[in-house]
């Protein structure tokens, strides 16, 4: 039957093993296994450009837009974590994944990451990032609590 630890806090180690009753008596005891609780979403600490800036930095020779944002903590990305629109223009930006390297080729699932890191050629405007939160989780399954939205003016 399952067994709910209630009294742990978020942080707190707990160690357990298990037996078996029957009959014929207790089992032996199983191997000792740890979980430690997690319940703290992880969020997004910091982007570039900053929320309502104004930049005019293109990278060269891609001729984009440099955009980066940072995680309070190691979390798994799952692809179509990122949507970006000019909003001047009502149209969708092209971007592309610089880090980490495990999202920058074709195809990819899912990695871990700290950070990620894009080229964006939202052409000039109003750019809206978000991040859409049922894409962003930590190892202990935490999404984050909502879509991250960014905005900043290209020049």
């Amino acid at each position: 039957s399952p067994y709910d630890d209630s009294g742990l806090t978020n942080g707190q180690t707990a160690y357990y093993s298990v037996s078996a009753y029957n009959d014929n008596g207790e089992s032996a005891k199983s191997k000792i296994v740890s979980a430690t609780l997690d319940t703290i979403k992880p969020t997004i600490t910091s982007v570039f450009p900053t929320n309502g800036s104004t930049t005019a930095n293109k990278i060269q020779p891609i001729n984009m837009y440099s955009a980066s944002m940072i995680f309070s903590e190691n979390v798994i990305i799952t692809e179509g974590f990122l949507e970006c629109k000019n909003l001047t223009m009502n149209a969708d930006c092209n971007f592309v994944i610089s880090s980490p390297a495990g999202l920058t080729s074709p195809g990819w699932a899912s990695t871990n990451a700290s950070s990620v890191g894009i080229y964006t050629d939202p052409g000039l405007g109003d750019i809206r990032i978000t991040v859409k939160y049922n894409f962003i989780k930590d190892v202990s399954n935490n999404n984050l609590t909502e879509d991250y939205i960014w905005s900043f003016t290209t020049q």
